[in-house]
């Protein structure tokens, strides 16, 4: 008899380190699945650093609902393109006037100076199978286009004031 209260004894304890055991194992795997998703997002956003692909989804939306311009690689690539002080304009003083687009491959996006749009605008496109951005400012009435690879843009053509 005294030995049947040993094996309850051992059994019990071996009982609650199973407990233990599982019950840990149970958190860690959460807890790998808060770290699985973790590396889901930061990957999701380093993604987002890396390339343009987020634009796709701006189908429809204004680039202010979006924060368009704070999007670091979108607002690197343009202002290298466009130089500082066009960047800033478009970025700080005017505003999108139409909703964005994605079509055939293609982002554009256009915006002007508020209340004097006919004589500052902007346009910028996209695209994608090309791996290129383009963009054309009229300021003053003066328009300007720049190009990544030296080639022109049908969009910003089309855009061109006359």
């Amino acid at each position: 008899m005294h030995l049947r209260k040993k094996v309850l004894v051992i059994s019990g304890s071996l009982l609650f380190l199973l407990i233990v055991s599982c019950s840990q194992s149970g958190q860690s795997k959460s807890g790998d699945s808060e770290q699985n998703n973790s590396v889901t997002e930061n990957s999701a956003k380093s993604n987002e650093d890396q390339n343009l692909d987020f634009l796709k989804k701006y189908d429809g939306k204004y680039a202010d609902e979006v924060h368009l311009f704070e999007k670091q690689i979108f607002a690197d690539r343009l202002e290298k393109l466009t130089g500082t002080e066009n960047f800033k304009m478009i970025k700080d003083d005017w505003t999108t006037i139409m909703p964005m687009e994605y079509r055939n491959d293609v982002f554009s996006a256009e915006g002007c100076k508020p209340h004097d749009c006919g004589a500052n605008n902007y346009i910028i496109v996209y695209d994608f199978s090309e791996d290129v951005m383009y963009a054309g400012i009229s300021n003053n009435e003066k328009a300007e286009t720049f190009s990544e690879n030296g080639k022109t843009s049908p969009k910003v053509e089309k855009w061109k004031p006359m």
